[in-house]
C-alpha cells in the first residue's frame, strides 16, 4: 500500500481557483444587483464538487471517464473487485458533492451585504473566496486524494491481510498519531478511524504484514482493538476505504440554517445526478 501522501500541484491549484473565482465574481454581481444568488451559487457548488471528484478519481488511480462508467454501471456484470471499487467511488462522490455544497454555502454566509463592488469592498470579498476556495480547498483536495489512494490499496488485498498503522517517523509527525504506530489488525477488523488520513494533512500509512516483518524498528502491537479517543477529530471517524465518508457529518460544512436545508438537499441531488444513477 502507498507510503507517501500526494504533493500539491501548484499549477493545478491556481487553475482551479481561477475557475472558481470567475464564478464567485458572477455571484457577487448577482447579489449586488439584487438578483437571486441561488442559481449562481449552485454553479459554484457544482464546480467545486467537480474538482473534488476529479481529485478523488486521481487518487484512486483510474481514468476519470472509466470511473464514471463504472459508477453508472449499477446493473452491469461486475466482478467482486469492481463492485468494491464502485462502492468506494459512489461513496466518495456522494460525500464530496454534499461537502462542496456545504463549503460554498458556508462561504456565502460570510459575505456581507453588498451595495457595490468598489475596490475597497472587493479586497474583503476576495479574501473570503480565497479562504474557502484556495486555502481550505487545497488542503481538503490533498486529503481527498490520499483517502482514495489508501482506498485503492484496500481493494487490492484480501480481508484477512494483516495491516499495520505507521507514521512517517519524522519531526512533523503529530504525537497523537505516533502513539498508534505499530497497531496491527486484519483488514476486516481494522478500525475505520485509524485508516489514513485520520486528520487534515495526515501522512500516516498502512503496511501489509509481509512488509511489516521487514521493519525491525516497529514496536510490538497490542491485540486489543483501540477505541476512538475523545480528542480525536470526528470529521475523520469514517473511511471511504470501507464505503464510508471522507469527511463525516461532524464537519462544520454540513451545518446550515434550517430554512435552507431543503434547498441545499435539492442542489446536492441535482449535482449528484450528473455522476450517479438517480443520485444514489
Amino acid at each position: 500500500m502507498a507510503k507517501k501522501s500526494p504533493e500539491a500541484d501548484t499549477e493545478e491549484q491556481e487553475k482551479e481557483y481561477a475557475a472558481l473565482f470567475a464564478v464567485f465574481i458572477k455571484l457577487l454581481e448577482a447579489i449586488s444587483n439584487d438578483m437571486s444568488q441561488w442559481e449562481v451559487l449552485e454553479e459554484l457548488m457544482a464546480l467545486r464538487a467537480e474538482f473534488a471528484i476529479k481529485h478523488a478519481v486521481k487518487g484512486f488511480g483510474v481514468d476519470y471517464d472509466q470511473a464514471l462508467e463504472l459508477v453508472r454501471n449499477y446493473d452491469g456484470d461486475l466482478s467482486d473487485i469492481e463492485k468494491e471499487e464502485r462502492d468506494i467511488l459512489v461513496a466518495a462522490i456522494d460525500n464530496l458533492v454534499d461537502f462542496a455544497v456545504g463549503a460554498e454555502y458556508q462561504m456565502s454566509t460570510e459575505l456581507p451585504d453588498i451595495d457595490d463592488l468598489e475596490e475597497e469592498n472587493m479586497e474583503m470579498l476576495e479574501a473570503i473566496c480565497y479562504k474557502y476556495n484556495f486555502k481550505y480547498a487545497n488542503v481538503e483536495n490533498l486529503d481527498i486524494e490520499y483517502a482514495m489512494i489508501v482506498a485503492a490499496g484496500f481493494v487490492s488485498i484480501s480481508s484477512q491481510t494483516v495491516l499495520t498503522y505507521m507514521t512517517q517517523g519524522d519531526e512533523r509527525v503529530r504525537p497523537w498519531h505516533l502513539q498508534y504506530e505499530g497497531y496491527s489488525a486484519p483488514k476486516s477488523q481494522f478500525p475505520a478511524w485509524l485508516i489514513p488520513p485520520i486528520e487534515y494533512g495526515c501522512r500516516c500509512y498502512l503496511i501489509e504484514e509481509s512488509a511489516f516483518a521487514q521493519l525491525t524498528r516497529v514496536k510490538a502491537s497490542s491485540n486489543k482493538r483501540p477505541k476512538m479517543p475523545e480528542w480525536f477529530n470526528p470529521v475523520f471517524k469514517e473511511s471511504v476505504a470501507l464505503g464510508g465518508r471522507i469527511f463525516s457529518d461532524d464537519h462544520r460544512y454540513f451545518e446550515c440554517n434550517e430554512q435552507h436545508a431543503d434547498k441545499l438537499r435539492e442542489i446536492s441531488s441535482r449535482i449528484k445526478n450528473k455522476y450517479l444513477t438517480n443520485g444514489k
